[in-house]
């Protein structure tokens, strides 16, 4: 019995309905290129992969039509600016205005030379706010602690989210700066931010927002002598944050949820180191004190020495007093705190310190050089 063949597997029709698809994607593709580079000329240089949904009327008839609805370009241009958005968020020296989905609005940079930002309000506009002119000292807010993106902005949160800041300042400007930045003394404030690349990937920045300053004049301005130790904690912190970044986008490589979860919960150690190392800038700690008591700390032996993981940070416990005193991985010291018996056995139970060994030796013998003038600080 002979039977009909079935269209679908004959190869001279499959051939002909895959060269007519074939045609049409490429006059479709090439008329959307067209379309998005005249609307968004950056995707030349770094070319973005869209998802669009066309929408269209299609009339079956021999002699029907097919209509989009709205036209394409209305529903190509809408679509991409929604999707790049997320892409171009990050603009350094600003944050990104929710409301009006872009890093280059007015709001997106400080209004004045001692405004720090203050979160968003109900609508995504970005808030600041004026640092008393008096307080120096730097002050770190967690990231929840800032408002969030209304809902409704779809990936708006990936696109710019504020894991943490720390506020500093205002501090003296050079004369030559005062103009640039909108006043005689300069606010600043430093933000962790989690956004994403024009690629789409996973970004960990450092955001430096210090008044009208422009970045390239925000990183002469760090070259002024005036401006050193501040400086030196900002490229410090940012080398630690990138790091971070690192690790944590090998953990997305990997599918490692909890490797990059664990890796994000270092973010505040980073914020909380930067804010020491302004503290020293401006010559003060915590506690008010310069410097540790150095006596206390020479008399420190191995056995004193613990390593808090959450803060990557080496703690020296005086045996007399109880005094917790504070450093860096690279030895700068840091503040101080009182560390009973009590409070370093629940530390050393929930892990969150481990005691020194003797590898570690060789740090304590560095603060001590340092503490005693035989090391300048590094």
């Amino acid at each position: 019995m002979n039977s009909s063949p079935d269209p679908d597997a004959t190869p001279n029709r499959r051939t002909r309905y895959e060269r007519r698809e074939t045609a049409a994607a490429d006059a479709l593709r090439g008329l959307l290129r067209e379309t998005l580079l005249e609307k968004f000329p950056s995707l030349a240089a770094a070319p973005a992969e869209l998802e669009l949904n066309v929408s269209f009327r299609l009339d079956t008839a021999e002699a029907g039509g097919l209509v989009f609805e709205p036209n394409l370009r209305q529903q190509v241009v809408a679509q991409a600016t929604e999707s790049l958005a997320a892409r171009t968020a990050y603009r350094e020296g600003a944050v990104y205005d929710f409301g009006a989905r872009s890093s280059e609005t007015p709001l997106c940079r400080p209004p004045d030379a001692t405004s720090v930002f203050a979160g968003y309000d109900g609508t995504g506009r970005p808030l600041w706010s004026a640092r008393d002119v008096d307080r120096i000292e730097p002050t770190t807010t967690r990231g929840r602690d800032l408002r969030k993106p209304p809902p409704g902005l779809r990936g708006a949160e990936r696109a710019y989210s504020v894991l943490g800041q720390v506020e500093y300042g205002p501090v003296p400007l050079p004369a030559s700066y005062r103009e640039l930045a909108g006043g005689e003394r300069l606010a600043m404030t430093f933000q962790a931010v989690e956004t994403r690349d024009p690629q789409g990937q996973f970004r960990l920045r450092l955001n430096p927002l210090a008044g009208r300053l422009l970045p390239d004049e925000w990183e002469r301005l760090l070259e002024e002598r005036e401006l050193k130790r501040v400086a030196t904690a900002f490229v410090k912190a940012r080398e630690r944050l990138a790091e971070v970044e690192r690790e944590a986008f090998q953990a997305l490589a990997h599918r490692d949820s909890n490797g990059y979860r664990e890796t994000m919960r270092r973010v505040p150690g980073v914020l909380h180191g930067l804010a020491g190392d302004l503290k020293r800038a401006t010559g003060t700690s915590r506690s008010g004190a310069e410097e540790p008591s150095a006596g206390e700390v020479l008399e420190a032996g191995i056995e004193d020495l613990f390593y808090d993981a959450n803060r990557r940070t080496w703690v020296v416990v005086a045996r007399g007093s109880g005094t917790g005193y504070v450093f860096s991985e690279s030895g700068d010291y840091l503040t101080r705190f009182q560390a009973d018996p009590e409070k370093v056995a629940r530390r050393l139970g929930a892990e969150r310190w481990r005691p020194a060994g003797a590898a570690d030796e060789a740090f304590l013998m560095r603060v001590k050089a340092r503490l005693r003038g035989d090391e300048a600080p590094r």
